[in-house]
């Protein structure tokens, strides 16, 4: 873990908690993986960082759903989140329940 990966990624959870602070969810938080993705910026490529939003609902963190984020919702985060943190090239939602997935990445 680096300054600079941790940065990017407390930037791009504030923006996930900003934006959906009107939507109840047992967690809500984003991800920053380990792998890059192709971007474009003015004229030329780059190979961006990639965040995931998470966003779920649980009683009991033994199962949880995936919220069904409005789609203008979503599309605000990912804009804000590559305009205000210019290292990201892609965002992405995960929409993947508990079982089979876990809450949080490891």
């Amino acid at each position: 873990v680096t300054k600079e990966r941790l940065s990017i990624l407390r930037k791009a959870t504030k923006i996930v908690e900003e934006e959906t602070k009107n939507i109840k969810a047992f967690q809500k938080f984003a991800v920053l993986l380990s792998d890059r993705a192709t971007g474009v910026i003015g004229y030329k490529r780059i190979y961006g960082n990639i965040i995931v939003v998470r966003i779920v609902d649980s009683k009991d963190a033994l199962t949880a759903r995936a919220l069904e984020v409005p789609f203008q919702v979503l599309k605000r985060i990912a804009y804000r989140i590559t305009q205000e943190i210019p290292q990201v090239s892609r965002v992405l939602y995960d929409i993947t329940d508990k079982p089979p997935a876990t809450i949080e990445y490891e």
